[in-house]
């Protein structure tokens, strides 16, 4: 059974596309998660407002994120080039399989659901989608982005270990009661991670995107399959139809008729007692596609 897209289904697919594609890009560049920190380090964080770089609350997207590396490993005081050729390619990784290869599997699949294309290019077409989804990694981003928000809370509280422990009494005893400290923070340092409005894009582009590529992939194979089959039925065609008419050869014709000379001389021997003198006449071997041979 053949599948058909109607028009509108085939434009609307395109545009689900687009979509995912501009969600990419929105959901990359706008804040998709933070980090806030509280306790007494995040109230001297904020001791001029929060208008310096030691903010206690610290946003991230996904460009910024590949600054804030990069950026580490310049400023690192390590002086160890091994140490900032790791920190880059991780950095140049992340960048790579979280927001350039999402694109470049969008827009293989847009040329593969709309570029009219040969069966050679639609192969390589669907060869090439397959590896871009396959390094196109933003859904694990997501997945690792919701695991870090949860568990970053607990995460902070074995920061400072026992350290924390000796001034918690001092915290609770005498600067909340006095009011230098608020209740929320009534601790060392505990770091508050939240998910944005760009977390929310690049779930949505996500989603999106799987689910159009196991669409258009599977419709891909699926006319590959249909294309293969009718290119291998017409060359069968086609060879059946040269083995039909094509001329005898001239070596099968002569051997034929070697077979029928050697056929009617032993005839002749049989009916003459052997005797193959009285055979005084002339043979003749007739070709269908050929010339006629005397003997």
């Amino acid at each position: 059974e053949k599948l058909v897209f109607t028009k509108s289904g085939k434009w609307t697919v395109a545009f689900l596309l687009f979509a995912s594609f501009l969600f990419v890009l929105i959901g990359s560049a706008i804040v998709s998660f933070g980090f806030k920190v509280l306790g007494v380090i995040g109230m001297f964080m904020d001791v001029d407002g929060g208008t310096t770089e030691m903010s206690s609350w610290m946003p991230f997207s996904t460009f910024s994120v590949f600054t804030f590396a990069t950026n580490q490993a310049v400023e690192s005081d390590f002086g160890n080039a091994g140490y900032m050729i790791g920190v880059f390619y991780l950095a140049f990784a992340f960048l790579v399989t979280a927001f350039l290869m999402p694109l470049v599997q969008i827009v293989g699949l847009m040329f593969l659901w709309l570029k009219p294309l040969t069966l050679g290019k639609q192969k390589w077409y669907y060869f090439l989608a397959e590896i871009f989804g396959a390094w196109a990694a933003i859904d694990v981003f997501i997945v690792a982005l919701i695991i870090g928000t949860l568990e970053m809370g607990q995460l902070s509280g074995f920061l400072l270990g026992s350290v924390c422990t000796h001034v918690i009494d001092l915290i609770n005893n005498v600067l909340v009661p006095s009011g230098w400290v608020s209740q929320n923070d009534a601790t060392c340092l505990y770091v508050a991670s939240s998910m944005e409005a760009g977390t929310g894009l690049l779930l949505t582009a996500a989603l999106l995107t799987n689910l159009l590529a196991q669409v258009i992939l599977r419709s891909a194979h699926k006319a590959l399959h249909e294309r293969e089959t009718v290119v291998r039925e017409a060359k069968l065609r086609s060879l059946t139809n040269d083995h039909k008419h094509a001329p005898h050869k001239p070596l099968n014709c002569f051997v034929r008729g070697v077979i029928r000379l050697s056929v009617r001389l032993q005839l002749l021997q049989l009916l003459n007692g052997g005797d193959l003198d009285a055979t005084d006449g002339t043979s003749e071997i007739v070709c269908a596609a050929g010339p006629v041979t005397r003997w």
